[in-house]
């Protein structure tokens, strides 16, 4: 059955190199990144802009910025560990200055859990319905490992986040519910495309306090800034920092894009990001205070 939001069933998710991590703004070698939109005949390259601030704030995915530097990252880390966590599924954005981004439901379905694991594979759980404990051994030990929250079930998204796994703390794992995304997109007249990927931007400082910022990729087909309690085509954010960049060029396979990100500094940051055709991507991006 088809929801016009865009879910999709599980699918098989071919392991490719995870890139370098730990600076936004940083190249690392070719050999090591995940093949970006355009490698497959889609999009077109990000700009080399200024550099970023270090990313991740613990509990809900940030992400360390992901294309290396100071000799870090996962292509450097040869270490496993494991990933614990708890499963939720979202039930509204939360416009807050500080802390989670969304409200939290239990899980009332399965979910199945992708996460990268040394030598190039994955290590995969499902969690039974009612239940959102993840005790997942043999995941790749790096400050930005990213995992897919997935369900056969069409009305929540296939889910990418990316967690910082060099310390034992509790990671909050989630699936976005339709409804949330069907939001976004009707407070600024917008239609998702089933095909596109979608990404949820929360830009913060380095105490993990909202932003107002702006927000662009390449392709992109429409933005939507948190001006609370609802979302609106014109941007900057209010202060609650949310961009959700809707309808992002994507394949079925996991890929890169490039972000740019301008704070009210009017510094603007590169951040590289995994897509993939219709799924949705949540990230939190550090910028200088």
């Amino acid at each position: 059955m088809a929801y016009p939001w865009g879910m999709v069933r599980l699918r098989a998710v071919p392991r490719v190199v995870l890139w370098p991590v730990l600076m936004v703004g940083c190249t690392g070698g070719e050999e090591d990144r995940l093949p970006r939109v355009e490698d497959y005949g889609s999009g077109t390259g990000g700009q080399s802009l200024a550099r970023g601030g270090a990313w991740g704030q613990g509990g809900e995915p940030g992400l360390g910025g992901l294309r290396g530097g100071g000799g870090e990252g996962t292509g450097g880390i040869s270490s496993e560990t494991t990933l614990h966590g708890n499963l939720f599924t979202t039930n509204g954005f939360l416009f807050r200055l500080a802390g989670q981004l969304f409200d939290f439901s239990a899980p009332a379905i399965s979910f199945d859990v992708r996460a990268d694991g040394m030598g190039n594979e994955t290590v995969t759980q499902r969690t039974e319905a009612g239940g959102g404990d993840v005790e997942m051994p043999g995941v790749l030990e790096s400050p930005t490992t990213w995992v897919l929250v997935s369900s056969q079930d069409e009305d929540w998204y296939s889910t990418w986040q990316a967690v910082d796994l060099t310390d034992s703390s509790s990671e909050t794992l989630f699936a976005l519910t339709g409804s949330d995304m069907v939001g976004v997109a009707t407070d600024i007249g917008a239609t998702l495309d089933p095909e596109a990927a979608q990404i949820i931007l929360r830009v913060q400082d380095s105490r993990g306090v909202a932003r107002a910022a702006s927000a662009q990729a390449t392709g992109v087909g429409d933005i939507a800034y948190s001006q609370t309690p609802r979302f609106d085509a014109t941007g900057p954010s209010d202060q609650f920092g949310f961009v959700v960049l809707l309808n992002v060029p994507a394949v079925a396979e996991p890929g890169e894009i490039d972000l740019t990100v301008t704070p009210a500094s009017g510094e603007v940051i590169r951040v590289p990001v995994r897509v993939e055709a219709g799924a949705v991507t949540v990230i939190r991006a550090t910028v200088p205070e």
